[in-house]
Formats: structure tokens, sequence, C-alpha cells
């Protein structure tokens, strides 16, 4: 899965409660939200 593809996924299952997300889904989210939070703190 790449990046896009996770962070779109993310996006579209955010009020899904069912099922779980892959490793590889988790972690590019998370590196999503990483990015987005420095970027906003040193805006």
């Amino acid at each position: 899965m790449t990046f896009q593809e996770s962070v779109r996924v993310c996006f579209t299952k955010y009020i899904d409660f069912n099922g779980r997300a892959s490793k590889s889904e988790y972690w590019w989210f998370i590196l999503f939200i990483v990015v987005v939070s420095l970027v906003t703190v040193n805006a």
C-alpha cells in the first residue's frame, strides 16, 4: 500500500469501526499525521 492510498483509505474508513487497518496503512497514516503536525506547528 502506498502513502497516498493509505491516507485515502484512512479518511474513507475514519468512522468505520469494523475490522482493522493493515500495518502499512497504520504506519503511513501515522507518518502523515506527524508531517502535518510538524508543518502546522512550524508555520
